[in-house]
């Protein structure tokens, strides 16, 4: 009885202890099982839309996109371009215009371009044992919020799908290939 009590305590404590060393990887393992990052060859398809719909919502489709920032510590800090699966949503897939998908492209290398950008700004001041990081979020926040006027932008309800498309695919395009 004395060894088995000696045993679990140990397996315990062990787990604990394994827990407090990965955690931040077992949250970001959690995370991304639910996310699809951004490469150059990425597909989303319909199955991939695994959100409730919002049924206030008058549109078919919901993409979300966004920017995960993962800064365990300042050296080892990047940004992640990335499609929510659980907050992706579809009502009708028989009812999706071709342009459609090409927007949710459009999106998703814009955001890209934004995580490419914060990358940048984070590799001048990577070795800089002074920076803080609050340095991160203000990098971060600022291309954020330059993300979103430019989502306005770009993708506002004054044009029609394809309208967007023709305007503004050869914008991001030219914006993603400026930033390695």
């Amino acid at each position: 009885m004395k060894k088995k009590i000696i045993i679990l305590s140990i397996s315990v404590i062990s787990i604990f202890i394994l827990y407090r060393v990965f955690r931040y990887d077992i949250r970001e393992y959690l995370k991304s099982r639910h996310i699809i990052r951004w490469s150059k060859n990425v597909k989303i398809y319909f199955k991939d839309y695994e959100g409730k719909a919002n049924p206030k919502d008058d549109y078919n489709i919901h993409h979300y996109h966004g920017i995960y920032l993962k800064a365990n510590n300042i050296k080892d800090a990047h940004a992640v371009a990335f499609f929510n699966k659980e907050k992706s949503w579809i009502i009708d897939s028989t009812n999706v215009p071709n342009e459609e998908r090409e927007i949710q492209l459009m999106r998703f290398n814009l955001h890209e371009y934004y995580a490419r950008k914060i990358n940048e700004e984070i590799d001048k001041i990577r070795n800089d044992n002074s920076t803080e990081f609050k340095v991160l979020e203000d990098i971060y926040n600022r291309n954020y919020s330059e993300l979103k006027n430019d989502e306005s932008r770009m993708f506002s309800n004054e044009f029609t799908t394809k309208v967007n498309v023709e305007n503004y695919k050869s914008e991001i395009d030219s914006l993603l290939s400026t930033v390695e």
